[in-house]
């Protein structure tokens, strides 16, 4: 599948968008024509930049409410339809998405369905177009996959087909086992949404709390898997709707879109993605503090029974300890964990994950565009691998050493004299939880 992403799934300008995706890797862009309206130049050159991103112009959308109508609102329809047909052309795409009638004075007879969506058909080939048509979960008439399926059928044109769109697929009728029984060749767009698994009225749901594959609690995996099994190469764009990700940067919407087509090609068997870690637990929770807040903490470790029993080679970094539970105090003036602090106060900065094979990780770590930090390293230190996570804060991937020694022992010199408290049975830390803004959660 050809991976690309609608525009009206990121923020900013179009030309914002463009380039977010080009930087993220995608092969398609999916033009929202709101998009075009608020873009200072003409449509040949937002084909120029997509072009010179390296970007294909998967789709022009959306063409709505067309089909049924009589008299006045037919003309205007149909007028609608070539400006829209002109600018797909200016654009350099060739395929328009159609979207079923929501108006309620439109005729929802099938026969008369299908004759205007004929109609449009011929009229789309005069402009060298292929139309995508989608049902609506909300549509008057045609609100399944199933129904906008015989539509096509029915039509009987060869630019004419269909769109798929997961959202309206899953929150109306899914009808999952009839998907392999459709012709893939007959399907022109497959467009990719998730959302939370609320009761709401589709409408709104759409509107504000779609979200990418991976990120919410429908199926998505289900519809695409077997449309990839019968075949299906063609654009699967995002779409997504929400006022999380219009609030976000485009960037940051890109690359969440990126990992979700990961997601998808890893779980239906396409990805070639390393595999996923199991980790064995925490190695240490580390926080960012300054002489001012220290005590505080040290004093609430020596309650819970934890023991100063290391300190770094070359850092101001304390080691508390018991059990298999450690937690350090970093104190230094300048660098990572001093900048965290200035942001966040006395907060945990960076946590250790025992990962088995580091490098492993680091390279699907890579794979999912993470971002990787490296601090300074004296003589003789390990100089942790580690990865950006909630809120900027570090993820350590730790694992075991050629000689058989551990962290704590390359990194730290024994406390001459430990100080703390009296050991309260505690072994290890067996779950962190971190807070995290809502609006960066699906993140």
């Amino acid at each position: 599948m050809i991976r690309s992403i609608a525009t009206v799934s990121m923020s900013g300008t179009l030309r914002d968008k463009i380039a977010a995706a080009a930087a993220c890797g995608y092969e398609g862009i999916e033009i929202f024509e709101n998009d075009l309206v608020y873009h200072p130049g003409p449509p040949e050159e937002v084909r120029g930049l997509a072009e010179a991103a390296g970007l294909r112009i998967v789709a022009l959308q959306p063409l709505r409410d067309v089909e049924g109508l009589d008299g006045e609102a037919r003309e205007k329809a149909l007028r609608r339809a070539r400006r829209t047909f002109e600018l797909a052309r200016r654009l350099g795409t060739d395929l328009v998405l159609v979207c079923s009638q929501t108006r309620a004075d439109a005729d929802g007879s099938m026969d008369r369905i299908v004759r205007d969506l004929r109609g449009l058909a011929d009229l789309a080939a005069g402009y060298g177009l292929r139309l995508a048509y989608e049902a609506l979960a909300w549509g008057r008439h045609v609100n399944t996959w199933m129904r906008a399926y015989e539509v096509v059928e029915l039509v009987e044109r060869p630019n004419f087909g269909l769109a798929l769109d997961t959202f309206h697929m899953l929150v109306r009728e899914p009808a999952l086992d009839r998907l392999a029984r459709l012709d893939p060749a007959r399907v022109f767009l497959l467009q990719l949404a998730d959302a939370p698994d609320v009761r709401m009225d589709p409408l709104f749901l759409s509107r504000h709390f779609r979200c990418f594959p991976g990120q919410g609690d429908l199926p998505v995996v289900e519809v695409v898997r077997p449309l990839l099994d019968a075949g299906y190469a063609g654009p699967a764009s995002h779409e997504i709707f929400s006022d999380d990700f219009r609030a976000a940067s485009p960037q940051q919407a890109a690359l969440d879109g990126l990992r979700s087509f990961l997601f998808l090609e890893e779980r239906t068997g396409r990805g070639r993605m390393p595999p996923a870690p199991a980790p064995r637990g925490f190695g240490f929770v580390e926080f960012a503090a300054d002489p001012a807040d220290a005590p505080a903490l040290r004093g609430l470790l020596t309650a819970l029974g934890f023991r100063r029993t290391r300190r770094h080679r070359s850092k101001r970094v304390e080691l508390w300890s018991q059990g298999d539970a450690h937690i350090l105090i970093d104190l230094e003036d300048e660098g990572f964990f001093h900048a965290f602090h200035l942001l966040h106060g006395l907060s945990v900065a960076a946590l250790a994950l025992d990962v088995g094979d580091p490098a492993a990780v680091a390279e699907r770590a890579r794979a999912a565009r993470a971002v990787f930090f490296r601090g300074p390293r004296g003589e003789g230190e390990l100089g942790l691998a580690a990865v950006r996570s909630v809120a900027g804060s570090l993820l350590y991937l730790l694992g075991p050493l050629p000689d058989g020694r551990g962290w704590r022992e390359v990194d730290f010199l024994p406390e001459e004299a430990p100080v703390g408290g009296e050991p309260l049975g505690i072994t290890a830390v067996d779950h962190v939880a971190q807070v995290v803004p809502a609006a960066e959660f699906a993140s």
